[in-house]
This record gives C-alpha cells, sequence and structure tokens, in this order.
C-alpha cells in the first residue's frame, strides 16, 4: 500500500490494507465499481476520475490511473492523484454559470408578480447551492419579525408540522436568527454538534444536518434572509457568496417591481385628483353662469316687491320668486 495514498485519505498503511474498494469508493455504488474491474482486466489499463470518501467522511476528487498484471491471481498496479483543486475550480465555474443563467432567466419574468418571481429564486437557490431544503423570509423594517415568504417543495413535502407558523420574533429565534443578531452568513456543516444559539425543533420537524442562510442588506438594513440546507458536501464561504450574489439580484427586481408598482399608484391617485379638480371647475363654471341667469330674476321680483301690495296674492308669488333666486 502506498504511504501517499494512505495519508491522502487519512488512513494507515495497515488500516488501508484491510479496506476494500467500496470501503472507501464515494461515487460509485458496488455494481459500477465491478463492472470498471472487469473493464481494466479485459483492457489491461485504465485511467478515470471518481471520489473517494476520507476517514473522517470528507469527500475527495481522485485520478486513478490503474494497471492489471496478469500474474499469479492477477495484481493491480494503481496510482492515485489528488485533483481536488481543479475539480473545485471547474465545479464553482460551474455554479457561477449556473448563477448568471439564473439571473438572465429571472429578467425575463416582466410579467410575472412578486410571489412569482420569489417562489422562482427560491427553487433555484437549491439547485446553486447543491442543497435538498430552504425557505426564504422578509424581515420587518425594524428587523424584529421575519415573515416566511415560502419554504421550498422539497422542505414542505419533509416536514410533519401542522399549521406551521409564518411570522417569528428574532430575539426569539435560534440557529436561523443569527444571520440578522450577527448580520453576515452562517454556516455549519456539523448541524448535531452543539451551538450556543441552536434551540431545538418542534416535533415533525424536516431534519438537517448541514446548513447555510444569508442576509439579504439594502443599504444597511437587512430586508431579507435566505437559508438553505442539507447539501451532501460540506457549506463553502463561495457557496455563500454565491447565493448573496443571486439574492441580491433577486431583490433589486424585486425593489425594482416595487418601485414600478407605487410609481402607478402614484399616478393613478394623481388622475384621480385632476379628475375631481376637473368635476370641481366644472361645477364652478355651471353655479357661475346659473348665478348670471338668476341675477335679473331676483332683481325683477325685488322691484315687483316694491310695487305690488302686499296683501295681493301677486305679491306672495313674487316674494317666493324673490326667495328662490336668493337660495340659488
Amino acid at each position: 500500500t502506498n504511504p501517499a495514498a494512505a495519508h491522502m485519505l487519512g488512513y494507515t498503511q495497515q488500516e488501508m490494507i484491510n479496506l476494500s474498494i467500496n470501503d472507501i469508493e464515494a461515487l460509485e455504488d458496488p455494481d459500477v465499481t465491478k463492472k470498471r474491474i472487469e473493464f481494466i482486466i479485459q483492457k489491461g489499463f485504465a485511467r478515470f476520475e471518481t471520489i473517494h470518501r476520507r476517514k473522517d467522511g470528507s469527500l475527495v476528487d481522485i485520478e486513478v490511473s490503474t494497471s492489471y498484471l496478469p500474474v499469479g491471481e492477477g495484481k493491480f498496479v494503481a496510482f492515485m492523484r489528488d485533483i481536488s483543486i481543479r475539480k473545485k475550480l471547474e465545479r464553482e465555474n460551474q455554479i457561477h454559470k449556473l448563477r448568471m443563467e439564473i439571473v438572465q432567466k429571472m429578467a425575463t419574468l416582466t410579467n410575472s408578480d412578486e410571489k412569482e418571481i420569489s417562489d422562482f429564486v427560491l427553487e433555484k437557490m437549491l439547485s446553486l447551492s447543491g442543497s435538498q431544503i430552504g425557505f426564504l423570509g422578509y424581515i420587518s423594517e425594524d428587523e424584529q419579525t421575519m415573515q416566511i415568504h415560502s419554504w421550498s417543495s422539497s422542505a414542505m413535502a419533509q416536514c410533519k408540522i401542522q399549521n406551521k407558523p409564518i411570522s417569528f420574533p428574532i430575539d426569539q429565534a435560534g440557529l436561523w436568527g443569527e444571520p440578522v443578531r450577527q448580520r453576515r452568513p452562517v454556516i455549519v456543516n456539523e448541524y448535531a454538534a452543539p451551538h450556543p444559539a441552536k434551540k431545538g425543533f418542534p416535533d415533525g420537524h424536516v431534519t438537517i444536518f448541514r446548513f447555510m442562510e444569508v442576509p439579504v442588506f439594502e443599504n444597511d438594513r437587512i430586508v431579507a434572509i435566505a437559508a438553505v440546507g442539507n447539501k451532501e458536501d460540506r457549506y463553502e464561504e463561495f457557496d455563500s457568496r454565491q447565493l448573496i450574489r443571486l439574492m441580491d439580484n433577486w431583490w433589486e427586481q424585486i425593489r425594482r417591481k416595487r418601485m414600478i408598482a407605487q410609481e402607478k399608484k402614484i399616478q393613478a391617485n394623481l388622475q384621480r385628483i385632476q379628475k375631481m379638480e376637473a368635476i370641481g371647475n366644472l361645477a364652478g363654471g355651471i353655479a357661475h353662469d346659473f348665478n348670471n341667469i338668476l341675477f335679473p330674476i331676483v332683481g325683477m321680483s325685488e322691484m315687483l316687491l316694491e310695487d305690488l301690495s302686499q296683501e295681493s296674492a301677486e305679491y306672495e308669488n313674487a316674494r317666493e320668486i324673490f326667495k328662490a333666486g336668493q337660495r340659488g
């Protein structure tokens, strides 16, 4: 057994001798591994990439070059090379490309409402981060309360809590409240380990073994939080940066949509005020014209009252005309 290979996987040489391929292989199932061995025996050589599991459970990308020697019962000579850095860069480039594609798609949702856009980005949060569950929540202006926008469909399917709450006070929140309190991303890769902010889960809550949450800022105020969980591998700072960038794009689109809606509302109110002013002006004009008509009627009736006897029926009629004209 090669000491370098044992060291790379965190085992002693003796421990490596007692392991089978399936004990360290993390990508292929035993049937696939068996077929690969048969292929190597048939061809005599193979070079391939796979993922091995270290003794501590972490994963490492490996390039394997192996030859089969048909001596005795047959022997395999294998050389393993750690290609984690190259594979990490490849994955990061893929994630960056995926985020740009999501942002471009989100920009086309011009006719979608705020909920549709947020539901779209919620599901894309999972694919971007390689997560299984997630949620998106709005933070109140005083940063004291979080209002859940939505849980991912996968989280809803796993969660057995009845009457799921949608509003949470930040000061009573457990680990998920830390990004608001600390005003920075929070990553927990060993969720079962003790943490001072953890307050436990209610019965029926979805199981969490890894967790990442980022705050979304508008200037200095936190306006939302985005949380994902249960990635197969560990969350890293790169994951949080990509999620922050995606959520910044999301919030900019939501903010712009709200501004447009507010402008339309203001415009509608302005048009309503202008319409009321026009009606008022029209009414004022009609009243003015009507007063012009009444003026001679009032004047003539007043003259009749001066000429007629107060005892006559004509006087009473003239007095009623005069009174009505004064009332307008």
